[in-house]
């Protein structure tokens, strides 16, 4: 009761502050994955609580209903996104009551069962909701001349509590200390090991669900470079952070999130590869000179480190034979295998209409958006992100243009995980951070080469080029 106490005396203070501090907590609160801010059997985590909050204030803050509309509607923003969420919500509360013989693998029951309307099609769609408001919320907040350092602040505050979570996991193993931040009725499978070594959870639930929140932070921070709005000492300690993330990650010893790290590398390589043949810019050729600086210290110091302790090496060789070889073929990947399976044989018993959102638990994100929303939501969505991925971004403003990009390349990581572990179409506050940004970026481009064209001509533009904006009054 105590942990829920403070959290609610936080959020009173943060509700009558700046809007600012409501976003840095809200990134703050991610870690807390096992804590509930409502005593009672309703699991309601400290996200989902500051969530609501941080739209509300947002919208007070811009108070531009042009971009309201523009980014709700309109195609080249999250239009997409809206004519998804209207399809998923028709389905989910038709499906039910149109193909009531259709099989879904059970939320809570976790057996195949009837297709029938349940608490999941209530509780799961606002979750959803929720999601698609706070991706609404940060592209608007993209768009305000103080907003991407806010939201650069927040990341980096979230990443740190990140890390303090998996430090203080590891150092109460065995005790009761963390027992205040665990009051939801999830199973906390905080003692559970992998080749002889404790697997690490921060303030989760268990592994999985860490190696992912350290992995996205990871990936956002690597490849968008949020402190490229603050400089200075933000930058320093942004670097710190991209190499302690990959290691939480690996500390968690999950499968789905190690095959995340080994997308992240790849990815990450490509991407050093492009900005060292085809720099663009000043900033391209400071982050490629940094970032290969950065690899081989780590490469160096990795090595040294064997080289003293082969051990450590047959300790990983083990941690890796059992999270990605003999997982496998488990029990464990044999059931979450059938969740897909039963919960595709819904969307097709459905003729493809899909059986609704929280009608069906599966294993993979992928497998949740299909079966819940059927083709027309899956499509939708699709060319959502494809829409994302494939916009022109206009040579103006360095540090959008790169967060932009970056997000695409982030998305990419965290998808990984999600696709081998995810269990419903909620795609979280990550993704619609990365959402906001890959929609709000064309048009502060556009809007910021139009205010500079000679500059843009010459490639002038500094990386320190005011935002320009729509007509909006600033974030606070």
């Amino acid at each position: 009761m105590i942990a829920i106490s403070v959290f609610w005396f936080l959020f009173a203070i943060v509700a009558i502050m700046p809007l600012r501090w409501s976003v840095i907590m809200l990134f703050m609160a991610m870690p807390f994955g096992s804590m509930t801010v409502i005593p009672g059997s309703i699991n309601i985590l400290p996200y989902v609580a500051l969530s609501p909050l941080v739209v509300a204030k947002v919208l007070m803050a811009t108070h531009n209903p042009t971009a309201l509309w523009d980014g709700i509607f309109n195609w080249r923003r999250l239009g997409l996104l809206t004519a998804f969420m209207v399809v998923a919500m028709f389905i989910t509360y038709s499906a039910p009551f149109l193909f009531p013989s259709a099989r879904v693998m059970g939320l809570t029951t976790l057996r195949p069962m009837p297709l029938g309307f349940t608490g999941g099609n209530i509780t799961q769609p606002l979750y959803l909701t929720m999601s698609y408001l706070l991706c609404i919320a940060l592209y608007l907040l993209m768009q305000t001349p103080s907003g991407p350092a806010t939201i650069a602040i927040a990341v980096l505050a979230g990443a740190s509590m990140s890390v303090l979570s998996g430090l203080l996991d590891i150092a109460t193993a065995g005790t009761s200390l963390l027992a205040p931040l665990r009051t939801a009725s999830y199973a906390i499978l905080e003692t559970a090991e992998v080749a002889n070594t404790r697997r690490v959870i921060g303030f989760n639930t268990e592994a999985s669900t860490f190696g992912a929140l350290t992995l996205s932070f990871a990936a956002i921070l690597i490849f968008m470079s949020p402190a490229a709005w603050l400089g200075g000492k933000a930058k320093l300690y942004e670097r710190a952070l991209m190499l302690v993330m990959p290691v939480m990650t690996v500390l968690s010893t999950s499968s789905s999130a190690y095959l995340g790290l080994v997308v992240l590398v790849l990815l990450y390589l490509f991407r050093l590869a492009l900005l060292v043949v085809t720099p663009r810019n000043g900033l391209d050729r400071r982050q490629s000179t940094l970032s290969i600086m950065t690899l081989m210290m780590t490469l160096l110091l990795a090595t040294s480190y064997v080289v003293a302790r082969p051990a450590v090496m047959n300790g990983a060789i083990a941690i890796i034979n059992n999270t990605l070889v003999e997982k496998t073929g488990s029990d464990s990947a044999d059931e979450r295998g059938s969740w897909n399976r039963v919960s595709m044989e819904g969307f097709s018993g459905s003729g493809g209409y899909g059986v609704g959102v929280g009608s069906t638990r599966t294993s993979s994100w992928i497998v949740a958006v299909i079966s819940s929303t059927g083709v027309l939501g899956a499509l939708l969505f699709l060319a959502f992100v494809a829409r994302g991925f494939l916009t022109y971004l206009p040579h103006s403003e360095v540090r959008m243009r790169y967060a932009a990009i970056g997000a695409r390349y982030a998305f990419l990581i965290i998808l990984v995980p999600a696709s081998v572990a995810g269990t419903l179409v909620d795609f979280g506050v990550f993704n619609a951070l990365l959402f906001a940004v890959m929609a709000a970026a064309p048009m502060v481009l556009s809007r910021s080469r139009a205010a500079s064209p000679a500059l843009v001509a010459r490639g002038r533009v500094g990386r320190r080029a005011p935002l320009r904006t729509a007509p909006a009054a600033p974030a606070s």
